[in-house]
């Protein structure tokens, strides 16, 4: 028999469901409340606010997806194997793990609503800092383009490789079966990626 969650453990798990299934202007502190089990109250013993209760959740999710990803791209002595790797180890950690994956898009699309794109929070930062430390690695290795800007890329490729997953190899929302399966994803990313980031 699994033990009894604390308060807190139960508080997070009840938001996290609610941000998952109903984003998060559907994560009120009553809806929190009420699926834990506990009074409204209770919640502001163990966080400031409701977007302090959400930001322990995006950050635990993050930080799940960044170690996953990082434990299974190849070692950096490896540059353009590490490089060329990133998207496809990247979709498959975030096919492996769609409550993590779920939590960090609720969380881009309240910051993006919120704040807009001009800085990123620490999750996706962390994430983005990690693509551009392959592309600089390959840069240095003599392996990748040298005029490309490592920042500038590593930040496209993060907004833009994602809405394309979110688009082609999701479902839709109506239930018509996604455009392409992870693995024609990835073919079709490597396709495109190889001769725009790797030197001749």
């Amino acid at each position: 028999m699994a033990p009894a969650l604390s308060t807190r453990e139960a508080l997070l798990k009840a938001a996290g469901e609610l941000l998952v299934e109903e984003g998060y202007a559907g994560m009120t502190t009553a809806a929190v409340a009420k699926r834990a089990g506990v009074a409204e109250g209770t919640i502001y013993r163990h966080f400031a606010s409701k977007e302090a209760l959400a930001e322990v959740l995006f950050v635990q999710a993050w930080d799940h997806l960044c170690v996953a990803t990082e434990s299974q791209l190849p070692p950096r002595d490896q540059p353009r194997e590490r490089l060329m790797a990133f998207v496809a180890v990247s979709l498959k950690v975030w096919n492996e793990q769609p409550v993590d994956s779920a939590l960090c898009h609720q969380e881009h699309m309240y910051w993006m609503n919120t704040c807009g794109l001009h800085t990123l929070p620490p999750g996706p930062h962390r994430f983005v800092s990690l693509l551009e430390e392959s592309i600089r690695l390959a840069q240095e290795a003599g392996v990748a383009r040298q005029e490309l800007d490592a920042r500038l890329i590593a930040n496209f490729l993060f907004h833009g490789v994602g809405h394309l997953m979110e688009r082609f190899v999701k479902p839709s929302p109506n239930g018509e079966p996604p455009a392409y399966t992870p693995e024609a994803f990835i073919a079709q990313m490597r396709a495109f990626l190889s001769p725009c980031l790797l030197s001749e």
